[in-house]
């Protein structure tokens, strides 16, 4: 189809395709340990089952949710025989609960060959003149703070050549929209972390993530104020999280991408986008580095 929102690729997709599917050979996660947080429903859930379809057997979900942690453990394990999850509740703004899973995960299962850091907030949408400060410092402690708590454990207990999908967001780079100020900002500088985290580990596979928009209770507040947008099926992000996560995906380091966009398309461009600032963040005017 094509894009309902501003794009530099033809095509636009907004359901899972077969060039992401997860059981592809290519795509394979076996023999992976995957970390995935926000893990314990909405597309982190999604996320989890989609690695368990790429064959991989241990997965740990963290979240703040202990009973829906749980159950997404259970589900997968009946669905999966022989995948082992790891359900630890952890807010991913304490530090010592996070580097206690983080370590807990790698003597239980190996160093972690996958993080998807997929935990965030999106507060209420008010303009910033009526927008309560603590709700709003909430996005920046979770979705920034949170992201480096995080990443500074992962990085204790990384595997070589690791991988680690960001999950952003169009809203933090695309223009203006109601409301928005808090999240959008907090997840820009959650990407622009990340650029870092790459530029320092080199031999990592990070990587943005635009994962769409899907319905979920945190889109639920976008939705209560009357924002419609283009919605995508939970599948798209998941599936597109696994072939983000392979080698085949590794021209992308450092990239923002959309889960939306062909990956085919994304293929033409390897050249550019290993070459040039293309799909990175930077001060539109400025030459070309």
């Amino acid at each position: 189809m094509q894009p309902p929102l501003p794009s530099p690729f033809p095509t636009w997709h907004n359901a899972e395709y077969s060039a992401i599917d997860p059981t592809n050979p290519k795509h394979s996660a076996k023999g992976k340990v995957i970390l995935i947080t926000g893990g314990g429903a909405g597309i982190g859930q999604a996320v989890a089952h989609a690695f368990a379809l790429a064959g991989a057997t241990k997965i740990a979900i963290l979240g703040r949710r202990e009973q829906k942690l749980l159950d997404t453990k259970a589900d997968l394990e009946a669905k999966f025989p022989g995948v082992d999850v790891y359900a630890a509740r952890a807010d991913v703004t304490d530090q010592a609960a996070i580097d206690a899973v983080f370590l807990k995960v790698a003597n239980t299962f190996g160093n972690i060959d996958i993080l998807v850091n997929n935990a965030g907030f999106q507060p209420a949408l008010q303009p910033i003149k009526d927008a309560k400060l603590d709700d709003v410092w909430e996005a920046y402690e979770i979705n920034v703070k949170g992201s480096i708590i995080v990443t500074k454990a992962f990085l204790r207990h990384a595997s070589a050549k690791a991988s680690l999908i960001n999950f952003s967001t169009g809203v933090a780079h695309l223009p203006f929209m109601p409301g928005m100020s808090a999240y959008g900002g907090s997840k820009l500088a959650a990407t622009k972390f990340f650029e870092y985290v790459q530029a320092e580990n080199p031999d990592l596979q990070v990587i943005n993530l635009a994962p769409g928009v899907i319905v979920t209770e945190l889109q639920q507040k976008i939705i209560d104020a009357g924002i419609i947008l283009p919605y995508d099926d939970i599948k798209l992000p998941a599936h597109f999280t696994v072939w983000a996560a392979s080698p085949e995906a590794a021209f992308l380091k450092g990239k923002l991408i959309w889960c939306n966009w062909d990956i085919d398309e994304l293929k033409a461009k390897k050249s550019e986008l290993e070459t040039t600032g293309f799909l990175t963040l930077g001060l539109r005017g400025f030459p070309e580095q």
